[in-house]
């Protein structure tokens, strides 16, 4: 999929970066909206969760419409808990914002 073979926006993206070979890793997902986890073996830890007001507090739940999207077309804001990888990369995206919703690439 990321090497673009399957269309979608990795069709466009993959000529602006290189694919290392693929390692095996083990994927534990738990899809759960705002309270979805992922890990990959050692090197992706992923926990989301509702953004919250700064000042009260509150839950919020925006959202994005995106008609002409590349990734998706409707998807809900949230924040990353927890958003690290690990390995010939190592970045850190925790307590930034996140996005979620449902896709479709086809060929």
């Amino acid at each position: 999929m990321l090497g673009g073979t399957l269309g979608g926006p990795w069709g466009i993206f993959i000529n602006t970066y290189e694919l290392s070979a693929p390692e095996p890793a083990r994927f534990d997902v738990h899809l759960d909206a705002y309270a979805t986890r992922a890990t990959v073996g050692a090197s992706v830890e992923l926990e989301l969760q509702t953004i919250r007001n700064p000042v009260t507090n509150a839950e919020v739940h925006p959202e994005v419409v995106l008609p002409e999207g590349l990734v998706l077309k409707r998807g809900a804001l949230a924040a990353s808990k927890l958003f690290r990888v690990r390995g010939n990369i190592d970045y850190d995206h925790s307590g930034q914002y996140a996005a979620f919703g449902r896709f479709d690439y086809a060929a």
